[in-house]
């Protein structure tokens, strides 16, 4: 039997015979886990993740609560208010964030030494 399509017919769809090629290499699987990257790692005291996420909950509280004073009280152009606001603000609690993190991160493994 043919595989292509007869002229009557409405189907496109036509099969080929392919055969696989036995030059791919067997797949080499190890029962022993390991990390992306191929390192080493070391179970040791789990990261506080809780209180990373309670300094940026509090960064973003003072932010809105200095927005506020800054919109309140400050006698600086409406452009500049909105500048600290929007641009400002955010950057602040970026690096708040970041810097307690990464303090957090050194004491952890500091521990583990």
């Amino acid at each position: 039997m043919s595989n292509l399509a007869s002229e009557g017919s409405t189907s496109a769809i036509t099969t080929y015979d392919v055969t696989p090629t036995t030059d791919i290499a067997p797949e080499v699987t190890s029962h022993e886990t390991t990390t992306l990257a191929g390192r080493e790692e070391v179970i040791g005291r789990t990261y506080p993740s809780w209180l990373e996420k309670l300094v940026f909950v509090s960064s973003v509280v003072g932010a809105i609560w200095l927005g506020m004073c800054i919109w309140q009280s400050s006698d600086w152009h409406v452009a500049g208010k909105w500048s600290a606001i929007i641009c400002g603000l955010p950057i602040l609690v970026l690096f708040t964030t970041e810097a307690f993190g990464r303090i957090i991160q050194s004491k952890v493994t500091e521990d583990r030494d």
